[in-house]
């Protein structure tokens, strides 16, 4: 296991809040990238008795302390798709996640980024500036 890696598994088992504060729920994995192999996807275990999981787009997520806080509202991840637990989410259930968070899908060898980014051009594709 890399660096990085082991420095993200220590993210399992943190909660997770939204920007009010509010706990959204718990870390329970972490998903990576097919082709750039950066984190993606948090997996949280969130519902009252904690029996749903859905995934969380990385990039919409900060460490702060001992704690995780996403800039995704609680309602919005609570009513999220929930996911299998598979431990990789294929194209379409990730377009689909992405979809539903309102961000764009990037998944291709050939960019710097992927997963959920906020405008398809800014994931390393070429400019759509002359």
């Amino acid at each position: 296991m890399g660096e990085t890696d082991e420095r993200l598994v220590g993210w399992i088992g943190l909660g997770l809040f939204d920007a009010d504060g509010k706990k959204v729920g718990t870390v329970t994995d972490v998903r990576y990238g097919e082709y750039t192999g950066e984190l993606v996807w948090l997996i949280v275990k969130t519902g009252l008795l904690g029996w749903k999981k859905v995934a969380v787009p990385a990039k919409e997520v900060d460490r702060q302390g001992d704690r995780l806080v996403t800039r995704v509202d609680k309602g919005r991840v609570a009513s999220a798709p929930g996911v299998t637990a598979h431990k990789v989410l294929a194209d379409d259930e990730e377009r689909r996640l992405c979809t539903y968070y309102g961000l764009d899908f990037v998944s291709s060898p050939w960019k710097r980024e992927e997963g959920c980014v906020e405008d398809e051009g800014e994931a390393g594709g070429p400019s759509k500036e002359p």
